[in-house]
C-alpha cells in the first residue's frame, strides 16, 4: 500500500486577525513537518514478495539481568502470514515487543523493511508502517461509539492535531467495518460490545493505518470456539486482501492451512517448523 505524501498547506492573504494569524501559522508548519518526515520515511514499508520484512540476526533480548531470547536468528518475508507458537514464557512477547521498538536488543541486529534498526528514530519510521492488535481490549472510560475507535487509527499517520479527518478517512473507515461485520454496529458503545465483537473493532482499527505489517498478540485468547474461528477467518481474508504481512502469536494450537509458516519459541530460541525448513 503506497503512501501518500500530502502537500503543504500555504495559506497566504491577508489575516484579519493576529489570533487567525497564529492559527494559520501553526498549521503550516505542522503540515510541513509532516511532509518532511513523510518524504524522509516514504518507501520504508514498501516491499515486493518474498523480500524480507523482518530480520533477526544473533539477536539476545530479555529484562532487567534476565536474558528472555538468546541468539535468534529468523527472517519473515513479505505477504507471509507467520505464526510464533510456543508455550508462555518461551519468548514470544519478548521477540514482538522487539519488533515493535519496545525493548532494545541487548545483541545482534533487527532489521526491519530492509533497514538495520539503530535507533529510536528508526523505530519510530518504521512503526509507522506497523500495527499492533493486543490480546486484550480494554473497555474506554468514556462512551465512544464504534465508529469513532475506529477512525482513531487512523490518527498520527493520516490526521493529526490541526488537520482534521478528511471524507476520504471516513469512508475507509465503514469500508473497514463493512470487511470486518460490525457496520451495522458503528454507532454503538465500545463497551457494550461482546468479546469477539470488540476484537473485531480492534483490528478494522488496526487496519485503519494502512500498514504493511500487522502484529496480533494472541488475539483468539478470550474468544469462545465460535467468536475465535471467525476472528481467524476474517484475519486470513484480510491478510490476502490487503496484502499485508501477519505475524501472530499464540500458545494454541490453530488450523496450518490458513498460515504459511510456523516458528516454534521455546526456551528463547526459535524454530521453523514449516515444510521449507530453516530460519531464513
Amino acid at each position: 500500500m503506497d503512501r501518500k505524501c500530502p502537500g503543504s498547506s500555504s495559506r497566504a492573504g491577508s489575516d484579519s486577525g493576529s489570533e487567525r494569524g497564529r492559527s494559520v501559522a501553526v498549521e503550516s508548519e505542522d503540515d510541513r513537518n509532516v511532509e518532511r518526515q513523510e518524504t524522509v520515511d516514504r518507501g520504508i514499508g514498501r516491499h515486493y514478495p518474498g523480500e524480507p520484512v523482518v530480520e533477526f540476526l544473533d539477536v539476545r533480548c530479555g529484562y532487567a539481568a534476565r536474558e528472555v531470547i538468546s541468539s535468534v536468528s529468523f527472517r519473515i518475508r513479505a505477504g507471509e502470514l507467520v505464526t510464533l507458537l510456543g508455550p508462555n514464557g518461551a519468548g514470544k512477547s519478548t521477540i514482538l515487543k522487539t519488533i515493535l521498538g519496545l525493548l532494545k536488543p541487548w545483541g545482534g541486529t533487527v532489521r526491519m523493511f530492509g533497514r538495520a534498526i539503530a535507533s529510536t528514530r528508526d523505530f519510530a519510521a518504521c512503526r509507522l508502517h506497523m500495527a499492533y492488535l493486543p490480546q486484550i481490549q480494554t473497555p474506554p472510560a468514556v462512551p465512544v461509539t464504534v465508529f469513532d475507535a475506529v477512525l482513531l487509527g487512523r490518527w498520527g499517520k493520516h490526521f493529526a492535531w490541526v488537520r482534521r479527518p478528511h471524507r476520504a478517512d471516513r469512508a475507509q473507515v465503514y469500508e473497514l467495518l463493512e470487511m470486518v461485520g460490525m457496520a451495522d454496529l458503528a454507532e454503538r458503545d465500545l463497551r457494550r460490545l461482546s468479546g469477539g465483537q470488540r476484537q473485531r473493532a480492534a483490528l478494522a482499527q488496526a487496519l485503519a493505518r494502512e500498514p504493511s505489517l500487522l502484529l496480533l498478540d494472541e488475539p483468539t485468547t478470550y474468544l469462545d470456539s465460535e467468536a475465535k474461528q471467525d476472528l481467524l477467518e476474517r484475519i486470513t481474508e484480510l491478510h490476502r486482501a490487503f496484502g499485508l504481512t501477519t505475524v501472530m502469536v499464540t500458545h494454541e494450537q490453530l488450523p496450518g492451512r490458513a498460515f504459511d509458516r510456523f516458528l516454534r519459541v521455546e526456551a528463547g530460541q526459535v524454530h521453523d517448523l514449516s515444510h521449507s525448513g530453516g530460519t531464513g
